[in-house]
């Protein structure tokens, strides 16, 4: 496209520049990504492929996204009576769908542990009675 020819030189964004890219890495667990992009790593992805230091884009987002990775979960298995809106509030969609995945999760493990339902499920389905197979008399 045009700045494949190098008739337009693109330049990213502040969200995705080299130097709040340093800050990101420094600790990335206190910085609000939503308030960037809602959609941070996706957008950054795409954005790649037309910046010059694309490898270090896609290396930062990377790094970012495994370094926020434990505390998402760590949260989501943490909070059974919190107010779920305000934890997962600075987070981007893909996040907020790890963190959700993993409540429901220990949700559904700990309902289980108290008896309250038969087995557990995988993620995205519910539990289902078991299936015990008729026996022919």
């Amino acid at each position: 496209a045009v700045a494949d020819r190098g008739w337009a030189d693109i330049q990213a964004p502040k969200a995705y520049a080299h130097r709040f890219r340093t800050y990101l890495l420094a600790d990335p667990a206190v910085i609000n990504l939503r308030e960037r992009s809602i959609n941070y790593y996706e957008t950054g992805l795409r954005l790649a492929a037309f910046v010059k230091d694309s490898r270090a884009l896609v290396d930062t987002l990377v790094k970012t996204l495994s370094m926020r990775y434990r505390d998402i979960l760590d949260k989501s298995q943490n909070s059974r009576n919190e107010d779920l809106s305000h934890i997962s509030s600075g987070m981007t969609e893909l996040e907020q769908e790890i963190f959700f995945a993993g409540h429901a999760g220990a949700t559904e493990l700990f309902r289980f542990k108290r008896r309250e339902c038969e087995s557990l499920s995988a993620p995205g389905k519910p539990a289902a009675a078991t299936n015990k197979r008729a026996r022919r008399a």
